[in-house]
């Protein structure tokens, strides 16, 4: 799998840190078995010499997405991680973006899209924190991620649409706020 990375992006050099962080995960990958001896040996070689982003990505690649293992801080320079707010409009985020701990969603009298699908997890863990008021918030996780629903809800509803298997390893999103006269729901992509 191609973890996709901005051109721009791509093209910024990398520190010690991003460089340990994919030995870290190839590491990991030889210990499980995805990689052998030789391969392991000649890509952390590699990766200690690596100067640019795409230099590392190119070393992952075809391991286990990092929206799944969380492995590498390179995802943290992914646009996209601030709060989002729809007041009487829309917005969404969609694309590659890196999904903070905690994202602060707001809608008032509006509807807020959020597609994870192509997003970067780097925490097993991601709050999202919603304040719904006569508004919607339409999540698109992919498969494997768990979502699980700890609102509060007042004339409003929770919905999870299609089915969405949880993997053992994937990420979990706790859905936590308020909702009033709207409605939260999460949906696996078509």
């Amino acid at each position: 799998m191609v973890v996709p990375v901005p051109e721009s992006v791509s093209a910024m050099r990398v520190s010690d840190a991003d460089r340990g962080a994919v030995v870290d995960l190839l590491t990991r990958a030889h210990a499980e078995g995805r990689l052998d001896l030789a391969e392991h040996s000649d890509r952390t070689s590699r990766a200690l010499a690596a100067k640019t982003v795409a230099d590392l990505g190119s070393l992952i690649e075809d391991l286990a997405p990092a929206r799944i293992r969380g492995a590498s801080s390179l995802a943290a320079r992914a646009p996209g991680t601030g709060p989002m707010r729809a007041t009487m409009s829309s917005t969404r985020r969609e694309g590659v973006w890196t999904v903070p701990r905690t994202l602060h969603v707001s809608a008032f009298m509006g509807e807020v899209r959020i597609d994870m699908t192509r997003a970067v997890f780097t925490v097993p863990v991601v709050e999202l924190d919603a304040s719904v008021i006569m508004g919607e918030v339409k999540l698109i996780v992919p498969e494997g991620v768990n979502v699980i629903d700890e609102s509060t809800h007042i004339m409003s509803e929770f919905k999870v649409k299609g089915s969405l298997r949880p993997a053992p390893d994937a990420p979990t999103i706790v859905v936590r706020g308020s909702s009033v006269m709207g409605g939260i729901t999460a949906k696996a992509p078509r």
